[in-house]
């Protein structure tokens, strides 16, 4: 039977659900003829509501904390005392293990796991995300694995230590633990919609004993622990006890600059207009940045506004002191990009490198043809052979490039990165990765999702080698997917660290009047305060004549880079460059200094 409301809106309500067992009762939420409905993962359903494809959604906690501007609908899911289904298993005493194995969707599962290794164990392991099915046997003794199941593994029993994070947590707070809760973008819902909302909510708890049940039947599982979804020890309410060990939970992962400051928010409604508040309790600007500078973690929500609303000569002062806190000094580096090489022309390509040598390129980029990417064995005797000629640090390949490569040679991209990695490659370029929404993505007409691109980058880091990220201005997007951008690289650079720098990049469109010019230096400021576990951001090709992008060099970034590729006249445009930063009274590396001193000398 399908329940109504008034129809106040013509447009339907995106509702999304996660697609786990003891979240199918919400699946009754598709009888509202209001709502259109999906379910799916929760790393993938948060992704839809980040990026404005739902409005209502049912989400990680963390993922909650780290938009930082959605509001509740006090539903979701919290357990007190243990799981019974989330474990910490390893061979060995957790205080000696130093890699976990995390399954891949995790995420306020490894945040707490993160927050209680610090916390109740005192250990910083490295975290690796895994497909789920790793095999426990394998487990040395110094690894460990995070493991989520409907139902106990068998051979579970059979591990040294199995800790339920949920009793860890019990066991620090004497609260429960909130997993997932319902959020909603302000403003989408109506008075009768959110009340009609609430009541389903009733209608899907009341109902799920036999929901759960017929699925966990249909899904072979008979008996076992699925059933303690059903006992009092989980709960879809978040009563005023669960909503104490949500923000207990935010306080101390943001503590640990896990996550962003964060407190849960509900829903409510103003008697006049009968529609939700606008948005949710805000802390002062100046608030906002006094936490960022006492080492504080910035969240979407409040990026968002400081780019707006904050002064510009406060937005200067705090992004400079953070760039300061991470390096004191700008730097100067010395690049050469060969790009669109045709790279079976080895004399050329080899002169190419020489004469970049001779220029003074520390780093050499290079991006072969498209037409090129069909044989992974060519690439690794060519980066073998250029390595063993010349000293230098050798990047090449964009992602994109990668994942052709791959899809061509109908190989895992695992095994492409792996081989050219062991093969020599130092780097991989950032370029193709300006901006990882993927409706923009799919509108620039990419063939990639932001999880492939990711998913190949987190392999570059994970076999040893760096790379780079960027920002890409379009005016085709706003804040809210710029900072939802920055989030995934934050990410990114937290659980596999390789990205050496980081730089803006502007699309043909991007205007040149004053407002972009401005615009641009707030896209600086905010990436400096956001990207926190970046330290280096870079200025590419400074123009004497360009003042936004000398003072860029006040505004967070630190190092310029110089395309020694040019010819004598582009050389001499960076002297004269770093002549003005001279006279500007900035402190340059010793390097810079150099350059500036042999130069005035002939």
């Amino acid at each position: 039977m399908k329940t109504s409301v008034p129809k106040a809106r013509s447009k339907k309500i995106r509702i999304g659900n996660c697609s786990y067992l003891v979240t199918r009762p919400y699946e009754l939420l598709r009888e509202l003829d209001f709502v259109t409905y999906v379910e799916d993962s929760p790393r993938e359903i948060a992704r839809r509501l980040h990026e404005n494809e739902l409005d209502v959604a049912l989400i990680p906690a963390s993922e909650f904390a780290v938009h930082g501007g959605y509001v509740g609908l006090d539903h979701g899911l919290a357990c007190a005392e243990s799981a019974d289904n989330l474990f910490l298993c390893a061979q060995g005493p957790i205080d000696r293990l130093d890699t976990i194995y995390l399954y891949d969707g995790s995420s306020s599962s490894a945040v707490l796991l993160r927050l209680l290794l610090r916390e109740e164990w005192h250990i910083t392991p490295r975290l690796v995300r895994v497909p789920e099915g790793l095999d426990l046997n394998k487990l040395r003794d110094n690894e460990g694995v995070l493991v989520l199941q409907d139902e106990m593994p068998a051979n579970l029993s059979r591990m040294a230590v199995v800790e339920d994070l949920v009793t860890a947590w019990d066991r620090l707070t004497n609260k429960p633990f909130v997993f997932l809760v319902w959020a909603v973008r302000p403003g989408v819902l109506t008075l009768k919609q959110h009340q009609a909302l609430h009541e389903m909510f009733r209608r899907c708890v009341a109902a799920g004993k036999p929901i759960i049940e017929s699925a966990a039947e249909a899904s072979g599982l008979h008996g076992g622990s699925w059933e303690n979804f059903l006992s009092a020890r989980y709960s879809f309410y978040l009563d005023d006890n669960a909503l104490a060990g949500l923000n207990s939970f935010y306080e101390k992962a943001a503590h640990y600059r896990l996550l962003p400051d964060a407190h849960y928010q509900s829903a409510t409604f103003t008697l006049m207009n009968r529609r939700t508040i606008r948005a949710v309790k805000e802390r002062e600007l100046t608030e906002v940045l006094d936490s960022l500078l006492a080492g504080g973690r910035l969240g979407v929500r409040d990026g968002m506004r400081l780019a707006e609303f904050a002064s510009f000569t406060d937005l200067a002062l705090a992004a400079d002191f953070a760039r300061s806190k991470l390096v004191p000094e700008r730097t100067v580096s010395h690049v050469c990009i060969l790009e669109d090489t045709n790279v079976r022309n080895t004399p050329q390509l080899e002169r190419s490198i020489e004469s970049a040598c001779a220029r003074g390129a520390q780093r050499i980029l290079l991006l072969p043809r498209n037409e090129d990417l069909i044989d992974v064995g060519f690439f690794e005797n060519l980066i073998h052979s250029l390595h063993s000629k010349f000293p230098l640090w050798l990047e090449a390949f964009t992602i994109p490039q990668i994942l052709r490569l791959a899809w061509n040679t109908r190989r895992p991209v695992q095994e492409v990165v792996s081989r050219l990695v062991t093969a020599g490659l130092d780097g991989v370029s950032g370029f193709g990765g300006g901006m990882l929404i993927d409706r923009l993505l799919k509108k620039r007409g990419h063939k990639f999702s932001a999880e492939e691109y990711l998913d190949a980058m987190k392999w570059v880091h994970r076999f040893g080698a760096t790379s780079w990220c960027s920002l890409s201005l379009s005016p085709q997007e706003g804040w809210e997917e710029r900072l939802m951008h920055l989030h995934k690289l934050r990410v990114l650079q937290d659980e596999n660290p390789g990205f050496q720098f980081f730089h803006l990049e502007s699309s043909a469109q991007w205007p040149k009047d004053p407002e972009a010019v401005e615009t641009r230096l707030r896209a600086l400021m905010i990436s400096r305060l956001f990207l926190d576990n970046i330290s280096s951001i870079q200025e590419r090709d400074l123009q004497p004549s360009e003042l936004p992008g000398i003072l860029s060099l006040c505004l967070g970034a630190n190092e310029i880079r110089i395309d020694v590729a040019g010819d004598q006249a582009a050389a001499e445009q960076s002297l004269r460059t770093l002549n003005l930063l001279r006279d500007l009274g900035m402190n340059l590396n010793e390097s810079a200094r150099k350059e500036v001193a042999d130069n005035e000398v002939h």
